[in-house]
C-alpha cells in the first residue's frame, strides 16, 4: 500500500513522533483520564498509544513547540497520514438543511451550506472561463427556490448575459428587462418603508 501511495498518488514518506501531553488536578483523575484515553485509542485498530514511563520530561519537551525531539519512537507515515494530525488540515461544512455547494478537494466530502442560517447569505463564485461558475449559480438558485417555495423569499438575479431567463421562466418566475429603452426602470433613490 505504501508503494502505491508513493508511486501513483504523489505521496511522500515522512517520519513522525506524535506526543500528547495530558494534565489533571489529582493523581486519581490523571489515572482515570489516562485509562479513558488509552481505551479510546485501543478502540481504533490502527492506533497504538503508550505511557512514557520515566520519560515524562522528555515527552513534555518533545510536545512543546521548541523544535526538539527527545522521544525516539519514530513511525513512518505518508504525507496524507501526517496531514490527518493537523487540526487545520480540512474544514468540513455540512450544515443541516444545507444546499450542495460543491466538494471539499481535500476530504472529498460534500460542502453543504444553508445560506438562510448565515449572518450574510452573500457569496462570490470565482473561476476560469468554462469552469462551471454559471452552472453552479443556477444549481444554487434552483436549490434555494425549491427549498424555500413556501417561505415567500424573493430571489433576484442580475443577468447581463441573459442566460438565466429559461430557468426563471421554467420556475414561473418573472423576467424583467432593464435598458435605456425599456419601460421598466430602477429608481436608485427610492426608499421604501419596512
Amino acid at each position: 500500500e505504501y508503494l502505491t501511495d508513493l508511486t501513483e498518488r504523489d505521496q511522500h514518506l515522512m517520519y513522525a513522533v506524535i506526543t500528547m501531553v495530558h494534565f489533571a488536578d489529582s493523581k486519581q483523575q490523571l489515572d482515570e483520564d489516562t485509562e479513558s484515553i488509552l481505551a479510546t485509542a485501543r478502540s481504533s485498530a490502527q492506533c497504538r498509544m503508550q505511557i512514557l514511563r520515566w520519560q515524562q520530561l522528555d515527552g513534555l519537551n518533545t510536545a512543546l513547540p521548541l523544535g526538539v525531539r527527545r522521544i525516539e519512537d519514530i513511525m513512518s507515515l505518508t504525507t496524507e497520514g501526517v496531514a490527518g494530525f493537523m487540526p487545520f488540515k480540512s474544514t468540513e461544512i455540512q450544515q443541516e438543511h444545507g444546499f450542495c455547494f460543491g466538494q471539499n478537494q481535500i476530504s472529498r466530502n460534500l460542502i453543504m451550506i444553508d445560506p438562510r442560517s448565515q449572518q450574510s447569505a452573500n457569496s462570490v463564485i470565482c473561476g476560469r472561463p468554462g469552469s462551471g461558475k454559471s452552472m453552479l449559480e443556477k444549481w444554487i438558485a434552483l436549490n434555494k427556490i425549491l427549498a424555500t417555495a413556501n417561505d415567500n423569499h424573493i430571489i433576484l438575479i442580475i443577468d447581463p448575459e441573459r442566460e438565466y431567463a429559461p430557468l426563471v421562466k421554467a420556475l414561473n418566475g418573472e423576467v424583467v428587462y432593464l435598458s435605456a429603452q425599456s419601460k421598466t426602470y430602477v429608481n436608485a433613490m427610492d426608499i421604501s418603508s419596512g
